[in-house]
């Protein structure tokens, strides 16, 4: 006697989600698997791009136009930073050394005659790593080739650099701000008040002041007095650097501050023309008006482009170097 054996086939909801979920994992597969060929493809193109040769002319201009934060080490992987430059993205960062190096190097290089500071994309640095890159200038000049700055405008930490040029240019409806050094710090007490969390910290001396943003509303005098003795010795650098590179008077800098509203009416109001007045630049020019002076002070033009002067990038530079 032969048994048979009835396979109950699955209900009609149940062979719909069970087609759903299969369409829904082969679309993400899919989507996993053009992301990777996608990432990948970036990738190999940032390698190709940033592995090519580059030849310096002789007679060429070394533009160091610095983007993002001067800083002692990325904080951003090696991939992450050759996506962003596939993609054409600004840098988030350059190492200090490598300013260093890249303007020790064309120093020493025949084939670079100048260089030219453009640092509208640079954000910012601290001062220790502002007075590295400016020595690193200093020396490019001791080699005896000039150096140029222009800027649409001028960020207290851009300007610090710009003021090591030889010639420093603005354009003349731009704007340099240099206003001082400042810190602030927050106080959570009253936020602590109104959570019911007690904070219990124990202090020694007078100048201690780590628990005070847990432990008040305000900084005590001590701590303000130590905030001010900080910040008025780095100012103090700061100011002495830029006076000594523009030739200006100990204390110009600090008297042009105290007395803003005075100078800014004499000037009409223009701050570019007040940076002029100051003698913090040399002239006011626009982009055009700045390459055409280069042109005519020797410059040769560039052979991929007539409009402009030789040229190599910081970034393209430092890739020539071994």
């Amino acid at each position: 006697m032969g048994t048979s054996m009835v396979v109950a086939r699955p209900g009609l909801i149940r062979r719909f989600f069970a087609g759903l979920w299969r369409a829904l994992n082969f679309a993400r597969q899919l989507i996993f698997n053009l992301l990777f060929l996608a990432i990948v493809g970036i990738l190999l193109l940032a390698w190709l791009a940033s592995d090519g040769p580059v030849v310096v002319a002789p007679n060429t201009s070394l533009v160091v136009n610095l983007q993002g934060d001067i800083v002692e080490e990325y904080t951003i992987g090696p991939r992450e930073a050759a996506v962003a430059e596939a993609l054409g993205e600004q840098r988030f960062e350059t190492r200090v050394r490598d300013v260093s190096q890249a303007l020790d190097a064309a120093a020493k290089d025949a084939h670079i005659t100048r260089a030219v500071l453009v640092l509208d994309d640079m954000r910012g640095a601290g001062t220790a790593t502002l007075r590295e890159v400016g020595a690193a200038i200093e020396r490019f000049k001791a080699s005896g080739k000039p150096v140029y700055a222009w800027g649409e405008s001028y960020s207290q930490p851009q300007y610090y650099l710009a003021a090591h040029a030889n010639e420093v240019y603005l354009h003349p409806a731009g704007a340099l701000t240099v206003r001082g050094l400042e810190a602030t710090r927050g106080y959570y007490k009253t936020l602590l008040d109104k959570l019911g969390v007690k904070v219990n910290a124990f202090q020694a001396g007078r100048y201690k002041s780590f628990s005070e943003p847990f432990t008040r509303t305000g900084a005590t005098p001590e701590a303000k007095e130590a905030d001010t003795l900080l910040l008025s010795g780095v100012w103090s650098i700061w100011t002495a650097d830029v006076e000594r590179a523009r030739k200006l008077t100990a204390g110009a800098i600090d008297s042009a501050i105290a007395d803003l509203p005075q100078r800014l009416t004499v000037a009409g109001g223009d701050i570019a023309r007040l940076a002029l007045n100051e003698r913090l630049v040399d002239g006011l020019k626009t982009r055009d008006q700045f390459r055409d002076q280069l042109l005519q002070g020797g410059a040769p033009r560039s052979r991929e482009d007539e409009e402009t002067f030789q040229q190599v990038s910081f970034y393209s530079y430092l890739r020539s170097l071994p």
